[in-house]
């Protein structure tokens, strides 16, 4: 075999290995799942306008349909994500509270650590916190469950397990700001205590002292 036919196979066999690589390649690809359409759920404030809130950022906003995974591995939000909200919505204030236990927050306790603190369940089946306790006027803040759907009806919550809750508001008038924000603390304080949680900042960091001065200084 001269030198001209060695070469020429040695060629011919590179090109065969490029192509069965890419051959491959193709198939890998084609077995990976397809990204889906999924509606993420819309909240409104009460003047009808959008309201931006950890509600729509929980779900994957690349369009893949969630996964059932255990509670302890769940993540409420992208800590990112949560900076863009803010970014974008100076006037709103969103805390959480994550479970302490890696089973999840007992959900009988949620239900009735949130009725004994005077919130509501309400529009869009989230509890609503009403500065005079009636449903008449708007809500002060909201708290809601910390995965899909969001909802924290009687079905969500006796004899089941969160992963934790999301509590949002927006901000009113400089005038009841700082009252308002002292009641969210308090309340909210109360809350991950009767439900065995704690509670954390809007970068999913446990609240501190000095965020508590940022939040009132808002």
């Amino acid at each position: 075999m001269n030198m001209n036919t060695s070469s020429l196979l040695i060629t011919l066999v590179g090109i065969i290995v490029i192509i069965g690589l890419y051959l491959m390649s193709r198939l890998a690809l084609s077995k990976q799942p397809q990204i889906q359409k999924v509606n993420i759920p819309t909240l409104k404030n009460d003047d009808g306008s959008k309201f931006s809130s950890i509600l729509e950022d929980i779900a994957a906003q690349d369009g893949s349909t969630p996964k059932s995974v255990p509670l302890n591995k769940v993540t409420i939000t992208n800590t990112t994500e949560t900076k863009n909200i803010k970014d974008n919505n100076p006037h709103q204030i969103i805390l959480f509270i994550s479970a302490d236990d890696e089973n999840g927050l007992n959900g009988n306790l949620v239900e009735k650590s949130l009725q004994k603190n005077k919130l509501k369940l309400g529009d869009k089946d989230i509890y609503h916190y009403y500065s005079d306790h009636t449903s008449t006027n708007k809500s002060l803040f909201r708290v809601a469950n910390g995965t899909a759907p969001w909802t924290l009806n009687t079905d969500d919550l006796h004899n089941k397990k969160l992963a934790g809750l999301s509590l949002f508001m927006l901000l009113p008038d400089p005038a009841n700001r700082k009252e308002a924000v002292n009641t969210l603390l308090k309340v909210s304080k109360i809350i991950a205590t009767d439900i065995n949680g704690t509670l954390k900042n809007d970068k999913q960091q446990i609240l501190t002292s000095e965020n508590e001065k940022e939040l009132l200084s808002l």
